[in-house]
């Protein structure tokens, strides 16, 4: 079975993306309108590895910029690593 791949954008843009998922299996969620991700072009990881090196860094450090306020916003994650860590 292949991995799952998450798609994220509004409607006309993952329409336009529709052949790519021509025969295959596939989940819609639909988010809520307060829930804000930055407004990047889709770019699958294919076509990012084709890229060259500076390029690819350059496009990574926006969209981690981009995507910061998601994180620091968010305190799901940060109660999850309060957690007790245990060694076996």
């Amino acid at each position: 079975m292949l991995p799952a791949r998450e798609i994220v954008g509004t409607w006309e843009e993952i329409l336009q993306q529709s052949n790519t998922f021509a025969g295959k299996r596939v989940k819609l969620t639909l988010l809520d309108d307060n829930f804000l991700l930055p407004n990047l072009p889709i770019l699958d990881r294919a076509s990012l590895l084709k890229l060259p090196r500076a390029d690819r860094d350059r496009i990574l450090a926006e969209r981690a910029e981009a995507m910061a306020p998601e994180y620091e916003n968010n305190q799901d994650w940060k109660e999850f690593l309060d957690g007790d860590f245990i060694e076996y």
